[in-house]
């Protein structure tokens, strides 16, 4: 049988209260119940709401082409309580970026259910691989609007 793949992901938190964006970096799961998934790993890139707009791109493009490089590993995983994850998901709005096998970027935004999240109906949006700089911190905006 063969392994499946994980699609370079990257997770993006926006807590409005601190008007703080955090680019959560993710990495392939290769082993275990979880294989061809992706976890997060590693401390989020920190973007003030001042700096999204020039940053965000940029910040996004780089955590996708790093994907590959890194392993995820469970022992090294960030570790809450239930406690620490509700109230991190009542503070905190979720999009999911993706690069898809044809090279395109797909945006997803994500709504809070319980203690945790998942996709909002109609609330995916793909870009062109050559116009992702210039229009992904608008379509990320559009995303957050719709994860409210």
């Amino acid at each position: 049988m063969p392994t499946p793949t994980s699609i370079p992901s990257v997770s993006i938190y926006w807590n409005q209260e601190k008007r703080q964006f955090l680019v959560q970096r993710m990495a392939a799961i290769r082993t275990g119940p979880f294989t061809g998934a992706a976890g997060e790993f590693g401390s989020p890139i920190v973007l003030e709401s001042e700096e999204f707009d020039s940053r965000i791109a940029s910040a996004v493009l780089q955590a996708l082409a790093e994907f590959e490089k890194h392993e995820y590993d469970s022992k090294r995983a960030a570790r809450h309580t239930d406690e620490q994850r509700l109230d991190f998901v009542k503070a905190h709005l979720l999009v999911n970026v993706t690069r898809i096998p044809t090279g395109e970027i797909r945006v997803r935004a994500c709504e809070r259910r319980g203690g945790s999240y998942g996709g909002v109906p109609d609330g995916e949006m793909t870009l062109d691989p050559n116009s992702v700089s210039e229009e992904l911190p608008r379509v990320l905006h559009e995303a957050f609007r719709k994860a409210m």
